[in-house]
């Protein structure tokens, strides 16, 4: 397993990948002790084996960017959790839907609570982007990443989303 950490002005990232597949993406707050933590935990650009992942989210950051589209491994998800993922993966950049309205679109709009739990447990944030998903009215409630609903905040206003 090999981890790199990398560093913007809107949020860091702790990639983490093992035989050349991407296992998760830790979006950190950027309190020092956490940057210390993960910095602690991340090899080198040139050891790590995903290097086009850290280099489209440098992208990404810097706005050149809009479309991470990578393959992601939904394993350990249940069915339900795997379609809830697929459609979180397809919120445009700069868009947003809301719990009830990703719901909808998997077939039973009742099931909102179960997309912000599916959500809160996304291995891989900004390429399955749960950031762009609110609560109802377009409420920023909710996101798991170091930084929480401050950081999700960013994320849209990064995305011109907000």
């Amino acid at each position: 397993m090999k981890s790199f950490l990398l560093e913007s002005k809107v949020c860091s990232v702790l990639i983490t990948s093992e035989d050349r597949v991407l296992k998760e993406l830790i979006l950190i707050d950027d309190a020092p002790e956490s940057i210390i933590k993960y910095k602690k935990l991340s090899c080198s650009l040139g050891e790590f084996p995903l290097s086009e992942v850290v280099m489209d989210l440098q992208d990404y950051f810097s706005g050149k960017v809009t479309d991470l589209d990578f393959d992601c491994d939904f394993g350990g998800y249940t069915p339900l959790e795997q379609k809830i993922l697929n459609v979180v993966k397809g919120i445009p950049y700069g868009m947003t839907l809301t719990y009830e309205g990703v719901a909808e679109i998997i077939g039973n709009k009742n099931l909102r609570r179960a997309v912000g739990r599916t959500v809160a447990k996304n291995r891989y944030p900004l390429i399955v982007p749960c950031h762009r998903v609110l609560g109802k009215g377009g409420r920023l409630t909710g996101f798991s990443a170091g930084g929480g609903v401050k950081l999700k905040a960013a994320l849209l206003k990064h995305e011109n989303a907000l």
